[in-house]
């Protein structure tokens, strides 16, 4: 026994041997490790077994410790790719969708890209319409109605505010999809998707971001009145993207199946950007 100067208290030199269980279990593991294990807060620690074969750095199935299983939650992932150079290739855009694939997650996913301005330029020829150059237009992708009249209706009313604020629409385009792949659940749920191109105000003096801004949120205050969007169990009427800068796809979606290619225009060779972000 040894004792500190000043103090009753002592303590013992010699070894303390550990209750009958614990050897007990030692002799059991066979050269394994024991540690001390609990069910959860305010419960009894226990000594766990632990084979040198397991690795400690599992995932643990059951409470451990202040580790409790039953608090862990899934989130969402979210990748970014970018080329310093701002040089456009395919190659941002398909290891960007490559990178989506390898961090699925549930039924949701999108990926925005810059303006592939090339790309939008030779595929509205085929519709029509003559793009002017990069950064003095801007592309919307829109959830439309699968019924004509509320389509229509839709359309005609966003293209009403566009004018209202100096906004010239240059036209629309329908986005080629392919739903084979799809389950019954985004069947049922699949709009029509288009693009709608138009040119900065001559009215407002805004940035031409800001213009978009200010145009899409005037924009579906109108559409949501005259589709009473907000009396009916009907959504059916959305703005994924309005901008002159980037362009979202999205959907309700497997990684792999925006990847193989539900939008044709991501599996396009034309269709490339400097930089993409993605999400699922």
């Amino acid at each position: 026994m040894a004792a500190f100067p000043g103090s009753a208290i002592k303590l013992r030199s010699e070894p303390v041997s550990l209750p009958s269980v614990v050897n007990q279990k030692r002799s059991v593991c066979r050269g394994g490790r024991t540690l001390w294990r609990t069910d959860g807060p305010g419960r009894s620690p226990k000594l766990r077994v632990v084979s040198p074969s397991m690795s400690l750095s599992r995932v643990p199935e059951k409470p451990l410790g202040l580790y409790d299983p039953s608090y862990d939650k899934d989130s969402c992932g979210v990748g970014f790719i970018a080329e310093l150079s701002g040089e456009y290739s395919r190659t941002t855009v398909s290891d960007a969708l490559e990178m989506l694939l390898r961090m699925s997650h549930c039924r949701t996913c999108g990926i925005l890209v810059a303006l592939p301005h090339e790309f939008l330029n030779e595929v509205t020829k085929d519709v029509g319409i003559q793009l002017p150059p990069p950064g003095q237009y801007a592309v919307g992708m829109f959830f439309l109605p699968t019924d004509d009249r509320r389509r229509k209706e839709s359309k005609v009313v966003f293209a009403k505010v566009a004018e209202s604020l100096r906004h010239v629409v240059l036209g629309w385009r329908r986005v080629p999809t392919d739903n084979r792949d799809l389950g019954l659940s985004a069947l049922q749920t699949e709009p029509i998707i288009e693009q709608v191109f138009l040119s900065p105000s001559s009215r407002l003096s805004a940035e031409f971001e800001q213009q978009m801004y200010i145009l899409r949120r005037v924009s579906m205050v109108a559409i949501r009145d005259a589709l009473s969007l907000q009396y009916s169990g009907a959504r059916d009427f959305y703005i994924c993207s309005l901008s002159s800068r980037t362009v979202v796809y999205k959907g309700q979606l497997k990684p792999v199946q925006l990847k193989d290619y539900y939008y044709a225009d991501l599996g396009d060779e034309r269709f490339t950007s400097y930089m993409a972000l993605v999400h699922s």
